[in-house]
């Protein structure tokens, strides 16, 4: 239980700081005047933090107290070039790539050709099949 909790409380952290950075993202493309891109980006805030309630409801559920007091550190720029430079990959881990031919192990089974190249966001890995470009 300790190690599932563990995880819950960094994917809850996770989703915490994508919360933030997308209500400033939000607000920032509403003031550099994209009004319906920040809309967009304000509801994805809100799935954000419906994901957020549901990883606290999971904690509570075994019987733990979710952590909500780490240190949020979004990545946000002070401008528009900055925000886009900084992009969606500023607060994940940039994901590894496997190259394969046939089938390999994944963390979720066994990755096959007939997949084409593919993301298993539970490994944060990208699977490519070579045999697919001879």
């Amino acid at each position: 239980n300790d190690q599932a909790i563990g995880h819950l409380n960094d994917a809850l952290q996770e989703a915490l700081t994508a919360v933030v950075r997308c209500v400033v993202d939000a607000y920032m493309m509403e003031n550099f005047g994209f009004k319906a891109l920040g809309d967009y980006i304000m509801k994805q805030a809100i799935g954000k933090m419906r994901h957020a309630e549901t990883l606290i409801e999971r904690i509570l559920f075994l019987e733990d107290a979710p952590i909500v007091d780490r240190a949020l550190a979004p990545k946000i720029g002070n401008n528009s070039k900055a925000k886009f430079q900084n992009g969606r990959g500023a607060d994940y881990p940039e994901p590894q790539l496997v190259l394969f031919s046939g089938q390999t192990p994944t963390a979720c089974g066994i990755g096959q050709s007939a997949m084409g190249p593919f993301y298993w966001p539970v490994d944060r890995k990208v699977y490519i099949d070579l045999a697919l470009y001879q």
